[in-house]
């Protein structure tokens, strides 16, 4: 009994004389945590900064024009005013003297191509493009060497071109 309360007081005196270190250096390292943390609090600052100055400045655009957001009708039009036209609808002017009527440019229909799971070795890269449009991806290696990828109905066809011409075709389940 005699040793283990020296050993005891050993123990208890080593656990008091270093822990106040060890607290310390905790606080010392939480300090450097927030430290560093603040710093890109700062950045995401400006983020919101910049982001809310938009929004304000969309809305004080909006208030100044009326149009925020519902259509305001106070008073009836003048007689002589021109209707507001709906958005999405294309407007016919009749051109002064002639008559006639132009309507606005009308995009043209998009192009149909044939499935990217009949294409086969061998046709040309100018065809390739007319009968089965442009790859959703297109990687060259090299001066004479291409991988295309086409997706068609949700199956990607990587095809393989050498001087212009399809050298193999990888099919899903071929």
């Amino acid at each position: 009994m005699s040793r283990s309360v020296p050993a005891l007081c050993g123990c208890l005196f080593a656990f008091l004389v270093l822990t106040i270190p060890a607290a310390g250096q905790a606080t010392v390292e939480a300090g450097l945590g927030a430290a560093s943390s603040s710093i890109g609090a700062a950045g995401a600052r400006g983020v919101n900064n910049s982001i809310g100055g938009v929004f304000r400045t969309l809305n004080e655009t909006l208030k100044s024009t009326g149009s925020g957001g519902t259509p305001k009708f106070d008073s009836p039009a003048p007689s002589g005013a021109a209707k507001p036209v709906a958005r999405g609808r294309s407007v016919r002017r009749t051109a002064p003297g002639n008559g006639r009527s132009s309507a606005s440019p009308v995009a043209p229909p998009a192009p149909s191509y044939e499935d990217a799971r009949q294409i086969e070795k061998g046709i040309g890269s100018e065809e390739l493009l007319r009968r089965f449009g442009p790859p959703a991806m297109q990687i060259s290696s090299g001066s004479n060497a291409q991988t295309m990828s086409y997706l068609s109905n949700g199956v990607i066809v990587q095809v393989e071109l050498q001087s212009g011409k399809v050298i193999s075709v990888a099919k899903p389940g071929a």
